[in-house]
């Protein structure tokens, strides 16, 4: 990968959906600081207010992600040579976006380097690996999010209360993995 000429300015962007990533080694400033090292190694300047981070699910939130919005308006307005990302399941989750956005960075001449395990841009002639990658990791959430609802309605099916708030008129009893909700006899209803 060619380095950085003067001065050039990059972005990093780190993000997480969950507080399980969070433990698991994706916190956002380890993400940060090595997104940092990996700029300084290729020649890249970051400001620090070209360091945006954000607790976002790239799925679910997708191209309105609000920190990844303003990424999105540094590229549109000229202002950075490169854009630096963790790995791709922080950039997105989604085929769809991922072939936008990519669009839009090289429409721009904004390089895209994708930073973990180790540093390489991801050019337009890759395109195709690039929505396969994509389409992988979009299909690995769809099924993660099937699995847990398969998970709820099991556990409903068995009368334990998955998680959340309890509907009006009820109570929970038990703990852990052995928690139901019952009526809860002191509250009279409302309307019979």
């Amino acid at each position: 990968m060619r380095l950085a000429t003067d001065e050039e300015i990059a972005a990093i962007y780190a993000r997480v959906s969950t507080k399980k990533q969070e433990r698991e080694g994706y916190s956002i400033s380890e993400q940060l600081a090595y997104m940092r090292q990996v700029a300084s190694s290729l020649g890249y300047t970051v400001p620090k207010e070209y360091e945006f981070s954000e607790s976002a699910s790239a799925f679910s939130d997708g191209l309105n992600r609000e920190e990844f919005g303003k990424v999105r308006e540094l590229v549109q307005k000229g202002k950075i040579a490169a854009f630096i990302f963790f790995d791709r399941n922080r950039f997105t989750r989604s085929m769809v976006d991922g072939v936008i956005l990519r669009d839009e960075f090289y429409k721009t001449g904004v390089k895209l380097i994708l930073s973990h395990p180790s540093a390489y841009e991801v050019k337009q002639e890759d395109e195709l690996i690039n929505i396969i990658e994509d389409w992988r990791s979009q299909r690995y959430v769809e099924e993660l999010r099937t699995k847990s609802m398969q998970g709820y309605a099991g556990k409903a099916k068995e009368g334990l209360y998955p998680n959340g708030r309890c509907p009006y008129g009820y109570r929970i009893e038990g703990e852990k993995k052995q928690v139901r909700i019952v009526i809860h006899e002191g509250r009279k209803r409302l309307f019979s």
